[in-house]
């Protein structure tokens, strides 16, 4: 094939047709139309930012008789100290943000932990709860001595399970509080079996860290940019062999400690002796309002049953015993739509109406849907009673069948918890609720 001479298409040989006359004064004429500010390029958007611009120092924490040496990001004068515990693969560096609000308030250290970021230990592939639970104490011990300030304790993920192990401890008797961010036991759990395939199916390297941030933001891992611009750099390292960047931490080979972070964690954290505070970034694992209650902490079921398209069967209910995770407060809930879904079945087919498929159930949690279908989660959750089992049975004889759905349509929601203005309204006409206009009485 002949190669194209694009210098030689007629249309750019034609001359263009004489331009309309515009008036001067006209908003629409070519003078008066601002011109179309630079848009940043791709290299630009994602340039790392410096921390400097949201700690007020850097500090490295050697501790004594080792060779560890754990780096630490500093904020803040006075006030308690907010010591902050990063997520697996990431750095001290993703509570950035948050340190330029929390500093003027109270202090702020974030953490690396060891095998991540600016730390440097004697097996930095030692990531079991335990060995990061001491890595704290022997970092609160070498900054404070044997009077340490008010600590509030913050963990993301599994340095949230990290923070609660800390705090259980209680061998940091200031310790004055705790918070854990967005990480719950039986979600946590129900999720470890895909995380190998997850961290294997995220691209491993990257020719510049602009490129690193791109991915970690398109790719759904961050979605601030500018925290992203400010973490990620601190997750990679050069690999000059490659001559490329790649994950400063190996979590793929660390998976023989990951059900140590999680398991028991929520017995864990009712028992810390310390003001708590559990904080999600999203509500769909709280469909069943999980200890909602404040006076004896059981959750709350409610389920709503459609035939056609109308309501037919509806319940809020107040569940008999407390649940030790939103997984198992779902699955409660999940049971007595299992039974009311096979009661219903039976009605229809005395109205000889017999249902040939399962009946659809929709749910908006992911671990209570494999806890039904995956028989392997099951030894994970040996404090849930016998009897919810059942939901099992009803899966594999083709009763009903689970489905996942957003919060964001799970119209059952109304029957659990307070909602916004916009999802009662929204909800409320799903149900098929309507206003009736007041015509009188039958005497009239």
């Amino acid at each position: 094939m002949e190669p194209t001479d694009l210098s030689s298409l007629p249309e750019e040989q034609e001359a263009a047709p004489p331009a309309a006359t515009e008036d001067p004064s006209s908003a629409f004429a070519p003078s008066s139309i601002p011109p179309r500010p630079a848009s940043l390029s791709s290299l630009q958007k994602y340039l790392p930012l410096d921390w400097a611009g949201y700690f007020d120092r850097e500090e490295d924490v050697a501790i004594p008789g080792s060779d560890n040496v754990f780096h630490v990001y500093l904020a803040g004068s006075e006030g308690p100290v907010v010591f902050c515990l990063h997520g697996g693969g990431y750095s001290g560096l993703s509570f950035a943000l948050s340190a330029r609000i929390i500093k003027e308030k109270a202090r702020i250290v974030a953490l690396d932990l060891r095998g991540h970021g600016k730390s440097s230990t004697e097996n930095d592939t030692d990531l079991s709860v335990e060995t990061l639970c001491n890595d704290v104490l022997a970092v609160l011990k070498t900054m404070y001595g044997d009077s340490p300030p008010a600590i509030i304790l913050v963990g993301h993920s599994m340095g949230g399970s990290v923070a609660v192990h800390v705090a259980a401890k209680r061998a940091v008797p200031s310790v004055a509080g705790l918070i854990v961010v967005d990480v719950v036991e039986g979600t946590a759990m129900a999720s470890l079996v895909h995380m190998q395939k997850i961290l294997s199916n995220r691209m491993q390297h990257f020719q510049t860290i602009e490129r690193a941030v791109e991915w970690s933001v398109k790719g759904g891992s961050l979605r601030n940019v500018e925290s992203a611009r400010l973490s990620v750099p601190s997750t990679l390292k050069y690999d000059d062999s490659k001559k490329c960047y790649t994950y400063r931490t190996p979590l793929e080979e660390t998976e023989s400690y990951w059900k140590g972070w999680y398991e028991g964690l929520s017995d864990t954290f009712l028992s810390c002796p310390v003001p708590k505070l559990l904080l999600l970034a999203g509500t769909d694992r709280l469909d069943s309002d999980w200890a909602g209650s404040l006076e004896d902490r059981k959750s709350i079921s409610g389920f709503i049953f459609n035939l056609s398209s109308g309501a037919v069967s509806w319940m809020s209910k107040k569940q008999e015993s407390v649940t030790l995770s939103s997984s198992e407060a779902e699955y409660v809930a999940t049971t007595s739509n299992v039974y009311q879904a096979t009661w219903m079945r039976r009605i229809m087919e005395d109205l000889f109406e017999s249902q040939t498929s399962p009946t659809p159930i929709y749910c908006d949690n992911k671990a209570t849907i494999c806890m039904a279908k995956n028989p392997s989660f099951h030894g994970r959750t040996k404090n849930i009673e016998l009897r919810h089992y059942f939901i099992r049975e009803a899966v594999t004889k083709g009763v009903v069948e689970l489905k996942y759905c957003s919060t964001n349509d799970q119209i059952a929601d109304g029957f659990t918890k307070a909602l916004s203005y916009e999802k009662f309204f929204k909800f409320r006409h799903l149900l098929g609720v309507v206003d009736f206009e007041s015509r009188g009485s039958v005497g009239e």
